[in-house]
């Protein structure tokens, strides 16, 4: 790695100002190629998310993750194609590492992924890394990895602040998970709600799903809500889909119980 490194992270630089320098330093690198990568690349975002498997699958290299809960990201498999281990830390699973950082390199047409991976825990716990080289990569939501759904009790609905139909009506594989940190933008203002589906565990591309939402700052939504509208549903500035609000269990966001 060349910024993201594990002596990076244990330097005595200050925090704020280190991961400045280190993501501006990768970002001029990155915007150089960026056109050159595969989607599946550019939306690689696995911050946070657990690892829990790493092995050889023929010559593909594949990671599998816990993310629900913890991730940023709904990919909870990753594909390295025809692969190589170029270098490795020693990785002892059952100490629950985590994925932090990466960086992609564009070499001779593969693409060298360098990782720096954290011991969940934090203080002074390991910071594995690895280099691999791959001739492609695909990332991917496995639904027999994610846990099963348990069917909501109505009475739990009010402790949320409004029920919602979900709809994802964009051209791609995204999925939304269940109990995910969404990003919303209401009336011009950007803020996150914690989606939590009644029967599924995920919402795919052009399907619909009946939940709640439990809306946190920034630009908490007072005032801002009625039955019927739509708010939409963000992922890197892009709207990906809408939740139609069907109840309203919090007063408080009601425009009719704000103007009164």
């Amino acid at each position: 790695m060349k910024y993201f490194t594990k002596e990076w992270y244990y330097s005595d630089q200050d925090p704020f100002e280190k991961m400045e320098i280190a993501r501006n330093g990768y970002e001029q690198y990155y915007k150089t190629v960026e056109h050159l990568l595969p989607e599946d690349i550019k939306m690689l975002n696995m911050h946070d998310s657990q690892l829990i498997k790493m092995y050889y699958d023929g010559d593909d290299y594949v990671m599998e993750f816990d993310v629900y809960k913890i991730s940023w990201s709904p990919d909870n498999k990753l594909i390295f194609k025809n692969a190589q281990i170029l270098e490795s830390d020693e990785f002892n699973l059952s100490n629950r590492y985590v994925w932090l950082y990466e960086e992609v390199y564009l070499i001779d047409g593969k693409y060298e992924f360098h990782i720096l991976f954290a011991e969940r825990g934090g203080g002074d716990r390991s910071r594995p890394q690895m280099i691999i080289l791959a001739d492609n990569f695909s990332a991917r939501l496995d639904c027999s990895l994610l846990p099963s759904k348990k069917k909501r009790d109505p009475m739990e609905y009010e402790h949320d602040d409004v029920e919602a139909i979900f709809e994802l009506n964009f051209a791609g594989k995204w999925h939304v998970l269940d109990e995910y940190s969404q990003e919303y933008l209401i009336d011009d203002q950007k803020t996150f709600g914690l989606n939590q589906y009644h029967d599924v565990m995920t919402i795919a591309p052009n399907e619909t799903a009946k939940g709640t939402i439990r809306f946190g700052h920034p630009n908490y939504p007072a005032g801002c809500l009625w039955v019927g509208k739509k708010i939409a549903m963000l992922k890197r500035e892009k709207i990906i889909g809408y939740a139609t609000i069907t109840k309203i269990f919090n007063p408080v966001l009601s425009i009719q119980e704000n103007d009164q």
